[in-house]
């Protein structure tokens, strides 16, 4: 009689895909992703309520700073909702479907089906259809084909789709290189190709065509060579097997042929039309200074083909043995054991196994390539030219957990008898592999005892165990292969549930509400550093200072007419721009991807900027009429860009005719600053939900100041208008000892006046304790 435990698996294993749909549907409905969107409220000074647990990782910028809110300005972008050139990256015509693959409205998104949930759902849903979608994707077609390389063992078959699916590189780069639609369709393609060359249904082989063209479709519009090429080897090899081990019993019609013809041509329709829509984009990117064409040769990887150990600890640390976390993640493969097994299994065997002569050679070339380089010509040939070393590293791990585990599966002991064997051979690989990390990082493993034993412990068992894979060892090392890759990954990125938090940050409202008067203008975002630059991709806001993902030379030429700067702005760049009257625009390169450009307000104008967003007060633009503030929010000031200076608006001594009186107003000064040339005042004012303006009254002379949406005072006071905030840049001809603050109720035609000595303290709460009447 089966046992519960056997019987619930045997549940599950049955009604996987059932199981998977629901689990799907209930991820979307509740807005589940695992974003680090939420770093967003640390830099405008609010909290994120959205997370369930986990942190967000400022490490993965890419993601929640470019990817997501690239995403999410699709929704938003004024000359349509997602195009395939988006005019609010950059603020100009952009290719969004070849860089950083964004959801568009265009037949080529049929190939990225984990896209769709954008085109229909709202933005929070649409990021959960993309998360959840791929990662319960990329467990089910993992354990499918584990399946099928394991002669359908299943408990190797869910340990291999866990090391897959939660392999530490796979976590650490989920969401924007394409590792996972790569992992996905490669495996997907050759279980359909297996399935058409096994089952002769003319209807069942036509649906297993339209999925092989989704698949190849889906792994070239990726467009990350660098694992795009390593992983092709795999494919290609995996392919191949398939091929020969079903050719006898694959019987083909014609119609199967023309089908094939059919399908093929399809899909080279469909990458024709792809190269005509993204074809100037292509040569852009080719032309750039970086990341430019590459010429890579190899070499140099010995000591990281031993760098798995230290993953199990990055979610813990949320940092690696290398530059970065993300640079550190390789596959736990259990190198060299991976290796070692292998060609055990084939000279004891005297049936060789096709399968793993094929990956084994695919995993030498990949190693050698990684470890000892290729020369100029063989790296042309091979393509591997287009590929760092690091990133064939990460496909080497793959190849390697596909032979262990198509090892472990051969009816055939490879595996020693002798425990003696065993614990000598764990105890050399833990030696040599804690050596080949020292010498890449000597702090990370020796940070404490507790990191350095628990690695040295934990892979030393895990070693024994797959060394000595028998009977309860087995067991052991399946068990804890899988706890050691949930452990290294699994909090990698947080679980989130929704946006809410990131939709609520009071700077973006301000700055969406102030962007509506005009959706079409373009903003630069001056004084700030990335990740602020694209901060307006979340709603949508036109910056030429976002991330520039490819260079708009046309643009940078038009204040650089002589091209004096070209090399550093031709290239993929986070852009700071910094507003100050010099005589001609600057730039200076901080990063291969990052630079700086300081240019004159009429520099701007010949960019087409027509609002600024920064971070500091720029009251000599608006002293000199060359700007306008439009609002404040936290700390963040918008400005409009005058086409024609419009200096402060003088009224004499002169004040509209309506009834003095002295009713108290509640007020309050902001910022006071001032200078022997002029006085800058920054507050808000109002009465009750009159419609009022403020003038500020200097000897006199009488000024009306402009007025400045104020969505903080809005709520505090449960007003019905936001407009309650005021700015004043006042020239001065003498010292000034005080001013007064008019609010003229235009409502109800009255006046009400407050008279503020000037003090030289810097603390405004006490400057304005006494002068301030604020309900």
């Amino acid at each position: 009689m089966k046992s519960k435990l056997s019987t619930t698996c045997d549940f599950l294993f049955r009604y996987r895909f059932v199981i998977a749909f629901f689990i799907f549907v209930l991820c979307v409905l509740f807005e589940i992703s695992g974003s680090s969107i939420g770093m967003w409220c640390s830099y405008f000074g609010e909290e994120d309520k959205d997370i369930l647990f986990g942190v967000s990782r400022p490490i993965r910028s890419d993601e929640w700073a470019v990817f997501t809110p690239m995403g999410m300005s699709q929704y938003y972008n004024y000359s349509g909702s997602f195009p395939y050139f988006s005019d609010t990256v950059r603020a100009c015509p952009t290719d969004v479907f070849l860089e950083y693959g964004q959801a568009v409205k265009n037949p080529l998104v049929v190939f990225r089906p984990f896209y769709w949930g954008y085109l229909f759902l709202p933005v929070a849903k649409g990021m959960s259809f993309f998360w959840c979608g791929r990662l319960l994707a990329l467990l089910l077609v993992s354990f499918e084909f584990g399946l099928l390389i394991t002669n359908k063992r299943k408990l190797l078959s869910l340990t291999m789709a866990i090391m897959i699916a939660f392999a530490p590189p796979v976590q650490w780069w989920f969401a924007n290189t394409g590792l996972v639609e790569m992992l996905i369709y490669m495996q997907l393609s050759v279980l359909m190709l297996q399935k058409y060359m096994t089952d002769s249904r003319f209807a069942f082989r036509l649906l297993y065509l339209f999925v092989i063209v989704i698949c190849a479709g889906g792994y070239v519009l990726t467009f990350y060579p660098s694992w795009m090429i390593p992983f092709a080897y795999i494919l290609l090899a995996l392919a191949l097997w398939v091929f020969i081990e079903n050719l006898k019993n694959c019987k083909m019609r014609i119609s199967d042929w023309l089908s094939i013809g059919v399908s093929v041509l399809i899909f080279a329709v469909s990458m024709i039309y792809f190269y005509h829509m993204s074809k100037e984009t292509i040569r852009s990117l080719m032309a750039t200074v970086y990341p430019g064409s590459r010429f890579e040769t190899g070499g140099g990887m010995l000591n990281l083909l031993f760098l798995y150990i230290t993953n199990i600890w990055h979610a813990v640390l949320g940092d690696g043995a290398l530059v970065n976390v993300c640079e550190s993640s390789y596959f736990i493969d259990f190198f060299p054991v991976c290796w070692i097994l292998p060609v055990l299994a084939l000279l004891r065997s005297q049936k060789k196994d096709m399968l793993l002569q094929f990956l084994l050679f695919v995993s030498a070339i990949l190693g050698i390539y990684c470890v000892f380089g290729f020369p100029k010509t063989l790296s042309k040939i091979s393509l591997l030219s287009n590929c760092q070393a690091t990133r064939v590293l990460v496909a080497l791990g793959f190849c390697n957990v596909l032979l262990l585990i198509r090892t472990l599966s051969q009816p055939c002991s490879v595996c020693s008898s002798s425990v003696l064997k065993s614990v000598a051979g764990s105890f050399v690989t833990v030696f040599i592999a804690v050596q080949a990390c020292k010498t890449l990082n000597t702090g990370f493993l020796y940070k404490n005892k507790v990191i350095l034993f628990g690695t040295i412990l934990t892979f030393f068992v895990l070693y024994f165990c797959l060394l000595s894979f028998k009977s309860k060892r087995r067991f052991v090392w399946i068990s804890g292969t899988i706890a050691v890759t949930l452990f290294s990954s699994l909090l990698a990125n947080p679980v989130r549930h929704g946006i809410k938090s990131v939709e609520n940050i009071s700077v973006l409202k301000t700055w969406r509400e102030t962007h509506l008067q005009k959706p079409d203008a373009k903003w630069l975002i001056e004084n700030c550093d990335y990740p602020i630059t694209n901060s307006g991709l979340l709603i949508g806001i036109p910056a030429i200072n976002s991330t520039n993902v490819y260079p708009n030379l046309d643009r940078w030429h038009l204040i650089d007419p002589e091209r004096k700067y070209e090399t550093v702005y031709n290239r993929y760049a986070h852009i700071s721009m910094k507003l100050e009257e010099v005589p001609a625009a600057s730039f200076d390169l901080l990063n291969p991807d990052w630079f700086s450009c300081t240019l004159s307000i009429s520099d701007a104008k010949k960019l087409g900027v027509s609002f600024v967003m920064s971070n500091r007060k720029l009251f000599s633009y608006i002293y000199s009429g060359d700007m306008t503030l439009l609002a404040e929010a936290n700390g963040f000031y918008f400005y409009k860009i005058n086409e024609v200076a419009v200096p402060m608006e003088i009224l004499g001594d002169e004040l509209p005719s309506f009834e003095p009186t002295e009713t108290s107003f509640p007020y309050f000064i902001d910022s006071e600053n001032i200078s022997s040339r002029a006085i800058s005042l920054a507050g808000w004012a109002y009465h009750e939900n009159d419609d009022c303006d403020v003038y500020i009254g200097i000897e006199d002379k009488t000024f009306k100041a402009q007025k400045v949406h104020r969505p903080d005072v809005k709520e505090a006071f449960c007003l019905e208008n936001d407009t309650q905030g005021f700015s004043a840049t006042i020239p001065l001809e003498s010292d000034l000892q005080s001013y007064t603050l008019y609010l003229v109720n235009n409502s109800k035609k009255e006046i009400y006046r407050k008279t503020i000595s000037i003090s030289k303290s810097d603390d405004l709460d006490e400057l304005f304790s006494n002068a301030v009447d604020v309900e």
